[in-house]
């Protein structure tokens, strides 16, 4: 069994996920990290950025390189978004972010005022003075209004949505969030190196992505719907800081937060 990040769950397969970063790292994928998760035998491994072309080339890459390690070890590798019905299930989480001339532009330093439509970080956030660009908030207005049709690109099996369940770290409302790991949009900030500003790190993470779906269609649709945004400019929410779950369904109405 593991226990999330955990070092004796790290410890128990540590020899045959030290062979996996090799692999990926001989054939050009950086891996950020790698720890236990919280189901029998789960672990995530987050990889380095690409373009959203080569990034889907590398994901199906990786994951032929994964499970051949596996099986030269005598064990089976499983992407299966939900294989124990009362355990998290398997994602495979989109990361992105917005560049301009070699400049990630999700997030500026604060102004006198917040532009329009964008949203300052809450309280707690990585970076609790800084505010989503324009950009930004417009691409991320994009994929929040088209999230249930983007659905069926990025969770495209039955076994797809038996994943999508309340508090399991998905997110099932729509909804996006600072760091709000129960929204299935979630704008983060992982530490950035020494001397390197926090806002260079800043991207967005689209959850109810799994290992079911086309790669090359999910992200297609994900950028699609981030052009949309951009074209049409609709409004982006306030950002969600709790879990939806911990909501009555009268609050959850007010706050317009439908079920995916």
């Amino acid at each position: 069994d593991c226990v999330y990040a955990q070092s004796s769950g790290a410890d128990a397969n540590a020899a045959v996920l030290d062979e996996m970063v090799e692999a990926l790292h001989s054939m050009g994928i950086q891996v950020m990290q790698w720890h236990a998760e919280s189901a029998p035998g789960q672990y995530e491994i987050a990889t380095g950025h690409f373009e959203a072309l080569e990034a889907a080339d590398m994901c199906l890459l990786a994951r032929e390189a994964i499970s051949g390690v596996a099986r030269k070890h005598g064990l089976d590798v499983c992407f299966l978004p939900k294989y124990f019905h009362e355990q998290a299930g398997n994602g495979c989480h989109a990361h992105f972010s917005l560049w301009k001339d070699g400049v990630n532009i999700m997030a500026t330093a604060p102004g006198p005022a917040p532009a329009p439509g964008s949203s300052k970080l809450s309280p707690g956030a990585p970076i609790a003075t800084a505010q989503l660009s324009p950009e930004a908030t417009a691409f991320l207005a994009g994929i929040l209004a088209a999230l249930p049709a983007l659905l069926p690109f990025t969770a495209a099996s039955v076994n797809s949505y038996k994943r999508l369940a309340p508090s399991t770290w998905v997110g099932v409302h729509r909804a996006w969030g600072w760091d709000n790991r129960e929204t299935p949009l979630r704008l983060t900030a992982p530490p950035a190196p020494r001397g390197v500003s926090p806002l260079e790190a800043v991207n967005a993470e689209y959850k109810p992505f799994d290992a079911t779906a086309n790669p090359y269609l999910g992200l297609a649709a994900l950028v699609s719907a981030g052009l949309f945004g951009l074209l049409q400019q609709p409004a982006l929410p306030e950002p969600l800081q709790v879990n939806p779950s911990s909501m009555s369904d009268e609050q959850l109405r007010a706050a317009g937060l439908e079920r995916l």
